[in-house]
């Protein structure tokens, strides 16, 4: 027949006793039960008595200074120190110095970082004498890649910030956010790329607006603005159209099939350094069609 194994009455753990420490006891004893003021009181006076005050004279200076310790009758340590300089200042032997080596030496981070010291050992020399010439400042600078084209980061991001705009300019990018299909218009400036069909019907309203003669031109934008968005990263605004006005000034229209995050922040900065910009939405689309259709059958 099998022993009987006795359980903690408050965890349920395998003991020889009642509970398997002081923490379950305390907890087991006092589920339910609501603590007295002078339960807690009392308590506290308890603690309180137990810390006591020594004075010891530290080991290096030997200064007098006050040291507690709980529930001891006298200080526990055979040495003390009164300040960090003094702890910090005591006198290393060989063999101490050489056992805090040792085992500094089986610590995983220490281990970890002879590893990538040894590999960067392994690696060769690298050639800096090619000569390079930046495409984007034109200076010379040394270099062991044949293929690089930028001097710096900020030549690099300037050279492909101009491929992004020639590629949207072409049709042959995505709109950021979103994948809205690129479509050929015919216009009078001839065929261009748009995105959207909301672009597509700003063009027809645009060459209808040239050919009734009020406005003097337009066009398919590559123009941009710099804005900063709501993360503080400073970001380029891609603009859509460019109308010049008879008057010889000219604005810009956004077309939107909704608001973004950062449109706000954009458009804000736009109007901020003089341009005007006028945003079309679906509902201002339609007004501007309603208004030609009119125009047309009067």
């Amino acid at each position: 027949m099998e022993d009987k194994i006795n359980r903690c009455l408050c965890c349920g753990e395998p003991v020889k006793n009642k509970y398997c420490n002081v923490s379950c006891q305390n907890k087991h004893f006092w589920k339910g039960r609501k603590k007295s003021k002078e339960t807690i009181e009392k308590r506290l006076h308890t603690i309180k008595n137990k810390w006591k005050t020594f004075k010891v004279s530290c080991y290096k200076c030997d200064v007098l200074f006050d040291v507690d310790e709980y529930n001891v009758s006298e200080p526990k340590k055979e040495k003390y120190y009164c300040s960090r300089s003094c702890a910090n200042s005591r006198v290393w032997t060989k063999e101490d110095k050489k056992k805090k080596s040792d085992i500094a030496k089986q610590s995983d981070k220490v281990m970890e970082a002879n590893k990538v010291i040894g590999i960067k050992k392994t690696i060769k020399y690298r050639d800096f004498s090619k000569i390079g010439y930046c495409l984007i400042c034109g200076s010379v600078y040394n270099t062991n890649k044949t293929k690089k084209k930028t001097c710096s980061t900020r030549c690099h991001q300037n050279m492909l910030s101009n491929i992004q705009i020639e590629m949207y300019k072409n049709g042959e990018n995505y709109v950021a956010g979103g994948t809205t299909e690129w479509l050929s218009v015919n216009t009078s400036n001839g065929l261009i790329k748009v995105q959207g069909s909301y672009e597509v019907r700003t063009c027809r309203i645009l060459d209808t607006l040239k050919h009734n003669g009020e406005i003097s031109e337009w066009e398919y934008t590559s123009d941009k603005i710099q804005y900063v968005d709501i993360k503080g990263k400073t970001r380029n605004y891609l603009l859509d159209f460019k109308v010049l006005d008879k008057d010889g000034s000219f604005y810009y229209i956004e077309t939107k099939g909704f608001k973004r995050e950062n449109d706000e922040l954009k458009w804000t900065q736009t109007r901020r350094i003089g341009h005007k910009l006028l945003v079309w939405f679906n509902e201002d689309i339609i007004k501007e069609e309603e208004k030609l259709m009119s125009l047309k059958s009067l």
